[in-house]
């Protein structure tokens, strides 16, 4: 019975800790609402600051992403202060759609001659991360007119938001648009799709780590029990097509943070 005791203790204590060392929703109105609040030290800052050293980081080429994109540099082609407010779009080098993770893996291909990052894990997303801050504060600007590729991407995407999948028989509409506001499994409330776009990348304190918007599609599909893909799949880039045309008109606010 006395060792039963202690084991609820220690289990009391480890919550308490938990509630107030660990960076949480409930604790902030503002993480509630997923935003980044700069003035509070969380571990979406460590992520940050890895995008960042990764976009300065020299290659075996001597060149790296600010080679091309920090004004004064030998080889300045643009700022990007702005570029993540039309993606996805068609990319004509690439011959295809893509997001900005996909992007930045073209020019990385393509231009400092090295690997591409695998689309989902963190070395990709702490990249994307820090090139999409460079637009906080833009509205986004996506053109689903722009070119045929791009109109047939968005009526898939708009086709895979209503269809019912899994086990559990789900679409993403029925959580997004038919119960906006209601809370999940106790989780925070569910949003109603215009927004995701806007603030992810996301620090997910559920999961404590980054997470993209496809990231976030693989979770979905776990939760209703239906297949999952792989991150930059073409169904998961419709998807995203689909919701950041829903968030047009919403500034740019990343990294997100809270559920």
């Amino acid at each position: 019975m006395k060792k039963n005791s202690l084991s609820l203790h220690a289990i009391c204590l480890a919550l308490v800790f938990a509630f107030y060392l660990l960076p949480d929703a409930s604790l902030n109105p503002a993480h509630a609402q997923n935003v980044y609040d700069s003035s509070i030290l969380t571990p979406v800052d460590l992520d940050l600051d890895a995008g960042e050293e990764r976009f300065f980081k020299v290659r075996k080429n001597g060149m790296s992403c600010a080679s091309c994109h920090v004004k004064g540099e030998k080889h300045f082609v643009k700022d990007l202060k702005g570029a993540a407010t039309s993606y996805p779009k068609y990319y004509e080098p690439a011959g295809k759609v893509v997001n900005l993770d996909m992007m930045i893996n073209y020019c990385l291909e393509n231009r400092l001659k090295e690997k591409p990052n695998t689309l989902g894990k963190p070395a990709s997303n702490q990249l994307t991360l820090y090139v999409k801050s460079l637009s906080n504060g833009m509205p986004i600007n996506v053109d689903v007119e722009s070119h045929p590729e791009v109109k047939k991407m968005f009526e898939l995407g708009k086709k895979l938001y209503w269809k019912k999948i899994g086990q559990l028989n789900m679409a993403c509409a029925d959580c997004h648009v038919k119960y906006p506001g209601h809370m999940l499994r106790g989780n925070g409330p569910l949003n109603d799709g215009t927004k995701p776009a806007s603030y992810y990348p996301k620090y997910r304190t559920k999961s404590n780590k980054l997470f993209t918007l496809q990231n976030r599609f693989v979770g979905c599909n776990r939760q209703i029990r239906a297949e999952t893909l792989k991150v930059g799949d073409p169904a998961y880039l419709a998807l995203e097509l689909y919701l950041t045309w829903k968030a047009n008109g919403q500034k740019i606010n990343v990294p997100g943070y809270g559920f």
